[in-house]
């Protein structure tokens, strides 16, 4: 997806979430993936997994301060972040389902 269509989509199901959250939430995804398939070649060095811990806390306050979820996948074949809301009118994404960057 390019970066235009994820904000798209994301502001769709969450109009109230602010632009630059969900940009940087894109960025975030992006260096999570690469460390993902890092980790899927090699072991991580610990400087790597510190910047993981980094990324994934920075996530999970851009989602706290948005009254959302995130989870965040280490599966390189998928995506590294799944979006889920609390309090919006689209059921499926409430259901587990989300929304991937």
């Amino acid at each position: 997806m390019t970066l235009k269509s994820d904000i798209q989509a994301i502001s769709e199901s969450f109009p109230e979430m602010p632009v630059n959250d969900i940009r940087r939430l894109r960025t975030i995804a992006y260096r999570l993936q690469e460390l993902n398939v890092d980790y899927c070649n090699r072991d991580l060095t610990s400087g790597e997994e510190n910047k993981k811990k980094v990324l994934r806390s920075d996530a999970e306050e851009i989602a706290k301060r948005n009254n959302i979820t995130v989870e965040l996948q280490s599966d390189p074949r998928g995506f590294p972040i799944k979006v889920m809301g609390t309090k919006h009118s689209n059921s499926f994404i409430n259901e587990g389902w989300g929304l991937g960057i």
